[in-house]
Formats: C-alpha cells, sequence, structure tokens
C-alpha cells in the first residue's frame, strides 16, 4: 500500500512539475505577444539622423524567470554615433512603450551582434566600464612588434614608428558612358574630391613619406608596377623557380596554403587550397626565375598558426 501512495505521489509532483512549465511557457509566449502588440506603436527617438536609416526591430525575446527582455534591431542601428545619453534615451523609449506590466523588467538591447552599450566609445564612457580590449597593448613604442622591418635603415625613435596605417588611393577618372564623357565617381565634398587622390602620387609621395616617418603601409590595391610575377612555392613554382630545403630537415606539411592555378573563379581563395612546409631553426632558400631586368616588389605568405617564429630574417 505504502509502495502504491509514493509511487501515486511521485506521479503527482512530476505532473505538478510538468503542468508548471507548460503554464510557464505559456505565460512567457502570452507575454511576448502582448509586448509585440504594444511596440507597434514605438516610435524611434533617434530619427534626427537622417543620413541613417531607421532600424527596425527584428525580433525579442522574454526571459521571464530573469524578469529581461532582449531586443534585436538590424544591423542599421549599429551605424548611430551612440553615448551614453542616447543609449538611456533608446533604452527609455521602448521601455515607456511597453507599459507599466513591463515595468520590473530589465531590457537588453542587440544590434549587428553587439549590445548597445558596447557601441559607445571608451572616449565617451562614464558610467560604462572602459573596453580595455580597444586600448594599445603597449604605449612603450619600442615593446611594439613591427610587421616588417629593414635591417639596413635607420628608423625614428618617434614620429609614427610603431603605428600601422591602411590607405586606399582612388581610381581617378572613369567613362561615363551613357553621358559620354569622363567623370569622377563621388560628388565634391567642401571644394574637392575623393577620387583626385591618384596612385600617381599616393604610391610614390603620400606612402612614402608615411613610411619614412616610421609607419607600415598597407594598400589593398597592388602598389608595384611590374608586369612580370615570380611565384615561388613549395606546391608548384613559376618556370624555373624552385624553392631549396637542406637533406634531412625535420618538415612538417600544412595543410593552409598559396596553390598556383591558371584561372581564379569567384570565392576561390588561392591562399586555402595550398599547402605550406613548417622547417625548424633552419633555412630554406627561394630560387626564382626573374625573366627581365628591373625592380621586383617581394611578398612573402604563410599561414597564421599560433607557434609561428616569432622573427624571420630575410635576405
Amino acid at each position: 500500500m505504502k509502495t502504491c501512495f509514493f509511487k501515486a505521489m511521485t506521479f503527482s509532483v512530476i505532473l505538478f512539475i510538468l503542468n508548471e512549465s507548460v503554464i510557464f511557457a505559456q505565460s512567457v509566449e502570452k507575454l511576448q505577444v502582448i509586448a509585440s502588440e504594444r511596440l507597434k506603436k514605438w516610435e524611434n527617438p533617434l530619427v534626427s539622423w537622417q543620413h541613417i536609416a531607421e532600424p527596425d526591430l527584428d525580433s525579442l525575446k522574454i526571459m521571464g524567470e530573469e524578469k529581461r527582455i532582449l531586443f534585436f534591431f538590424d544591423p542599421s542601428l549599429s551605424y548611430y554615433p551612440f553615448r551614453e545619453e542616447s543609449c538611456d534615451i533608446f533604452r527609455h523609449s521602448l521601455k515607456k512603450s511597453l507599459g507599466r506590466k513591463f515595468r520590473n523588467y530589465n531590457i537588453g538591447i542587440f544590434t549587428n551582434n553587439y549590445e548597445l552599450d558596447l557601441l559607445v566609445p571608451n572616449l565617451y564612457r562614464k558610467s560604462i566600464p572602459s573596453d580595455r580590449s580597444r586600448l594599445p597593448l603597449s604605449r612603450n613604442r619600442e615593446d611594439r612588434r613591427m610587421l616588417l622591418r629593414n635591417t639596413d635603415r635607420i628608423y625614428p625613435a618617434r614620429g609614427l614608428y610603431g603605428n600601422s596605417i591602411a590607405l586606399w588611393h582612388s581610381h581617378g577618372y572613369y567613362y561615363e558612358m551613357e553621358l559620354d564623357r569622363w567623370e569622377f565617381q563621388r560628388a565634391k565634398l567642401f571644394g574637392t574630391v575623393e577620387d583626385i587622390a591618384v596612385m600617381a602620387y599616393v604610391v610614390p609621395y603620400l606612402a612614402r613619406m608615411l613610411e619614412n616617418a616610421g609607419a607600415t603601409v598597407f594598400l589593398p590595391r597592388e602598389r608595384d608596377i611590374q608586369i612580370n610575377e615570380v611565384i615561388v612555392d613549395n606546391d608548384f613554382s613559376d618556370a624555373r623557380s624552385e624553392l631549396f630545403l637542406l637533406p634531412d630537415l625535420e618538415i612538417e606539411r600544412v595543410n593552409t596554403g598559396f596553390l598556383l592555378t591558371d584561372t581564379l573563379f569567384s570565392g576561390f581563395n588561392p591562399f586555402r587550397h595550398g599547402t605550406s612546409l613548417r622547417i625548424k631553426k633552419d633555412s630554406a632558400v627561394y630560387i626564382p626565375d626573374i625573366p627581365e631586368n628591373g625592380s621586383y616588389a617581394v611578398y612573402v605568405s604563410y599561414p597564421l598558426m599560433k607557434d609561428n617564429c616569432k622573427s624571420v630574417l630575410y635576405t
């Protein structure tokens, strides 16, 4: 009799817990419907920035046990120049639209995979803690690791030493077929045009000036005017070019590297379809087959790995 009683009691407890879970889930679902209906009357308080599209609410999630509502907006919200004050205004407008029923709920706002408060720059933060990941690793210029350092030249002790600069030059005029004329792609702005900054003076003058001041300058568009290209690679090389390694070396083949191919298709990355070789405490000889006298820019590519050598000398 006792056994039957305990079984019945256990079954009742489980049934009660299941019923509680179902009721709770239904309650949260009902709250989400209520919140969604009330937010239809919500007006964005940040519409004064007319050059940015008005953000749309993608979805919301109510976390009943935590008394928290999460709002997920489309990426256009992340384009606003947020400050702590504007974050508070935006958050308050949402809470006001939800009404008294949700007055005890905390609000979390997300856009473009970021929480709203994270969009405030460190410079403008007062009550929000600073994001240390945005600070430079070291303010001491001598401690900054250079991507490339020419051992034959003297670098300035200050200036731009230790800084990296990404620099784009523009394409200048382009031919507009419908109007039968050459013109700039972008409109005039404050008496100048962005497309004026062409390769003819950015590469030989502006980039070199910044490099002579100690900076490392990255140009995503090719800066070398040499029309010939020579590739030396462990998989396939150009013509009679060759990669030479001493015998009896401990060599590890890595399944990530450059692959020389005669045709490039959309979405194909040649730096992910080849292989690479790794050796310990030794040297390799790159022997390029130079087709013509002239100046050639030299590029070195390798896969990024945690235990890569921190310093490699190329001569």
